[in-house]
């Protein structure tokens, strides 16, 4: 019909307009400030993370990986694992790291959130079950270091655990709930950028890690809220700090953006000696530019803002 011949290429044009603002518009500051704004409802915040997924939810392809960089970065900090207490802080939904080091000899495994995610005596800890048998895959597939042996013992219902030695623990912010100087070895992977009080928990990791023992972090310092669209993976260092908080301060994308040199100062502070330090960069992305970086980013090298992953190893002093 003539007047659908003559109105199409308006309504596509009208649409393909239509389809452009909303794009922009989902991924603008004011949506994110708004989104934030919601999510600081309890109501909502409840719901949310009902659906929220964290840690690397039982796939073993995720999970082999981390574990031998983790074993590997054990190894140079001094210890094995067998007969330890081993910590991690940030488990999130599962607990799978935790239970490899426990099958791996641990003498005891505790992991801390701050978040009810998981509780020992419900079925979330099924996934664990199956650990087995990926610790199994992993040494066939020289996945993990030699020399490392599975315990014999008939583990896979995890109601038979013996008490107390797999405990998952609610950490308030502020301090864990745990003696001093009671843990061999602690670890994390993505999730020390979460933490707004970094320095209150580094100092109480050095608390509750006996004298010698290790710490090991994987640190993840790329804006969380680029990691799915392929946009510039330091977007999050041009907004000040007020802005940057109220995009993000209610989610689970907020990250307290320190880079790399920050991070060794922190745990300098703590009166830990570094062992081992291992950066991974990545090329800026062609939307990243220097001068719209905010007043607290514009000192750092570009050899600093390239660091896109750190990976570090701390021990306590002996004396």
């Amino acid at each position: 019909m003539p007047f659908t011949k003559y109105l199409s290429p308006f309504v596509r044009m009208i649409t393909s307009e239509a389809v452009e603002l909303f794009l922009s518009l989902a991924d603008s500051v004011p949506r994110h400030i708004a989104q934030n704004i919601l999510m600081g409802i309890s109501p909502l915040k409840g719901i949310t993370r009902y659906w929220h997924h964290t840690g690397m939810e039982g796939d073993p392809h995720k999970v082999l990986p981390v574990l031998a960089t983790l074993m590997r970065m054990s190894s140079l900090g001094g210890h094995v694992i067998k007969d330890e207490v081993v910590a991690e802080i940030g488990p999130g939904q599962t607990p799978n790291l935790l239970y490899a080091a426990f099958l791996f000899g641990a003498h005891r495994v505790i992991g801390f959130d701050t978040v009810e995610y998981l509780d020992t005596s419900t079925s979330n800890v099924e996934a664990v079950k199956s650990t087995e048998i990926w610790i199994r895959a992993a040494i066939e597939c020289n996945v993990l270091p030699e020399g490392f042996s599975i315990r014999k013992n008939n583990y896979r219902n995890f109601n038979t655990l013996p008490p107390g030695i797999f405990d998952i623990r609610r950490y308030d912010g502020h301090r864990l709930p745990i003696e001093d100087e009671s843990i061999d070895l602690i670890w994390s992977k993505s999730v020390l950028e979460h933490v707004k009080n970094y320095g209150v928990l580094i100092n109480e990791m050095t608390r509750v890690m006996k004298r010698g023992g290790a710490m090991c972090h994987i640190i993840d310092l790329r804006d969380h809220y680029t990691l799915s669209n392929a946009k510039d993976w330091l977007r999050f260092l041009r907004y000040s700090e007020y802005q940057w908080d109220m995009m993000a301060s209610n989610r689970s994308s907020w990250c307290n953006r320190l880079r790399a040199p920050e991070w060794l100062d922190a745990f300098k502070k703590a009166q830990l000696k570094l062992v081992y330090k291992e950066y991974i960069r990545q090329a800026f992305h062609p939307d990243f530019y220097r001068e719209q970086l905010a007043e607290r980013f514009k000192h750092f090298s570009d050899e600093d803002l390239k660091v896109s992953w750190l990976y570090i190893v701390c021990k306590k002093l002996q004396g």
